[in-house]
């Protein structure tokens, strides 16, 4: 279930030196939407979900794109 937070509310640079893949939903099962790149800009306007641990974050990358990216890899 999606939560609101704005505490993740904020812009987070990709921190994965292989690339963060942006997912169609929260799970590492969902489709690979794109790859940000580490540097890359990814904003969460505070809707997430934690799933088996993870946090995920939906948001949008510095193209418009939208979909959920791990926090783990966001800094």
């Amino acid at each position: 279930a999606m939560e609101f937070s704005k505490n993740y509310a904020k812009t987070y640079t990709v921190t994965a030196a292989s690339g963060l893949n942006m997912r169609r939903g929260a799970s590492t099962g969902k489709k690979i939407i794109k790859v940000l790149k580490k540097g890359d800009k990814f904003t969460c306007y505070g809707y997430y979900t934690q799933k088996d641990g993870t946090i995920w974050l939906l948001g949008i990358d510095n193209t418009g794109t939208a979909g959920f990216c791990s926090k783990k890899y966001l800094k």
